[in-house]
């Protein structure tokens, strides 16, 4: 190859190198295209999904929804959920990207609200449209849970019944000695319940106080409770009274008001027992059997004193007949259980018997013959005991001392009376005693046995 067929081969490849640079060069580029990206503000950010968890009813919940072009061309926007519309209690607020024009790099926000009006699972999706090519319209999904309205609710009880009346009767209190009442505080609401300071802004004077306060200045939780103690120790004779207040950020009770009652007893007199409530027989009750089982509630005695009952049973009115000093009366004890109705002709065939047998005795009658007496004056109690009564004139009846708490159900005493008369009105009453004597009557009521 000689040198100018070299030098021409070179020449031709340099002019097509520079040929193709140079085409190159003066290329358009490719063809604009705009690119949607949309995050949130829950993690994670893109994954076009707003879970807005737990929102109290009533209350409203806010997230920011951001909407950046990341194209080489303009991104334009359509009106979001305008295809796909969302419904309450979602909303869109704050729009500044509906109808916008998004350059390369920009971006635009709006604000998603969940303001649920009620308890409850809740969900939607609303789309976001725009010229992206590809990703047109994105869409978003979006949820809540709708939650009780977080509130504290105070409920004040005592130990003095009814127990929710918010008042304190203290009763009869001797002068000089004290009663306490217990005042519980529960919390039944869903929110802390924060107590003020009781009996502060509505205090409480003497002869009433506060002790042992475990409930001012305490954050209770739901279901919690607390206590504290109100004492009334009156020191002369007279009736007392007050209120006082317990205050809390309960919303539609604050603060709550106590009253609190009570008398002073003078400590030289002796105060009888409260009055024997009767229970049963009712009053005018029929058709009962001849075992019966008379209740009445427990009395109490303000002076502190042990309480017992006298219990009568008798066929008339006036509770005259056969109850003067137990005479004409014979009642046996067995498992609280007691036998009445001894006749009048019975009781004299037992003294008359008895007598014999000391007479037999003295005189030294054989032994058969003492023994034949006594048989008689046992088969005369039995028949006396176990048969109702029977006629001749004796009129049945019972006066017996009970001790407090002796067969007790819950707040009442409970005896029982066996062998009473068929067909036969009877009248009852209870007297309460104290150790020194004190007594109060209760009514008298009355029964028909069948």
């Amino acid at each position: 190859m000689n040198r100018n067929m070299i030098k021409t081969s070179f020449t031709a490849a340099l002019f097509i190198l520079i040929s193709f640079t140079v085409h190159a060069a003066v290329q358009p580029p490719g063809i604009p295209d705009p690119d949607i990206m949309v995050s949130d503000s829950v993690s994670p950010i893109g994954d076009f999904q707003i879970p807005f968890g737990e929102v109290t009813a009533g209350v409203a919940s806010n997230q920011t929804v951001t909407v950046s072009n990341t194209g080489n061309a303009d991104l334009v926007m359509g009106t979001i959920a305008q295809a796909n519309a969302l419904s309450v209690p979602f909303s869109i607020q704050n729009d500044a990207c509906s109808g916008q024009t998004i350059a390369p790099s920009g971006t635009c926000t709006f604000t998603l609200r969940f303001s649920p009006s009620a308890t409850g699972t809740f969900s939607d999706t609303f789309d976001i449209p725009s010229n992206d090519s590809d990703e047109n319209p994105v869409t978003f999904t979006v949820s809540g849970t709708g939650a009780a309205v977080q509130v504290s609710d105070i409920t004040v009880t005592d130990t003095a019944a009814p127990s929710g009346d918010l008042q304190i009767p203290f009763g009869d209190v001797t002068e000089g000695t004290a009663s306490n009442k217990t005042v519980t505080i529960s919390n039944s609401g869903n929110a802390d319940l924060v107590i003020g300071t009781i009996a502060q802004a509505n205090s409480i004077a003497a002869p009433f106080s506060i002790i042992n306060d475990a409930c001012s200045g305490q954050n209770i939780a739901p279901s919690g409770t607390c206590t504290f103690t109100v004492r009334f120790t009156p020191s002369a004779s007279g009736a007392f009274n007050d209120t006082f207040d317990i205050p809390s950020n309960d919303l539609d009770e604050n603060p709550v008001t106590m009253t609190i009652s009570g008398t002073g007893l003078q400590s030289v007199v002796n105060n009888p027992p409260s009055l024997p409530q009767l229970v049963y027989p009712a009053n005018g009750q029929n058709n009962l059997g001849t075992s019966v089982e008379f209740r009445w509630d427990k009395s109490t005695d303000p002076d502190g004193e042990n309480v017992t009952y006298d219990l009568y049973v008798c066929t008339d009115e006036e509770l005259t007949m056969g109850c003067n000093t137990g005479i004409n009366i014979a009642y046996l004890k067995s498992n609280d259980i007691y036998y009445a109705d001894m006749g009048t002709q019975w009781a004299v065939l037992f003294l008359f018997g008895f007598i014999l047998a000391c007479a037999g005795f003295v005189r030294g009658r054989s032994k058969t013959s003492l023994l034949i007496i006594i048989t008689c004056m046992v088969t005369a109690l039995l028949i006396s005991c176990g048969g109702g009564g029977g006629g001749g004139g004796g009129s049945g009846s019972i006066a017996n001392t009970i001790p407090t708490g002796d067969s007790e159900i819950n707040n009442e005493n409970t005896y029982t009376i066996s062998a009473l008369s068929a067909g036969t009105t009877y009248y009852w009453k209870v007297v309460a005693k104290d150790d020194t004597g004190a007594e109060t009557s209760s009514p008298i009521w009355t029964f028909i046995t069948q």
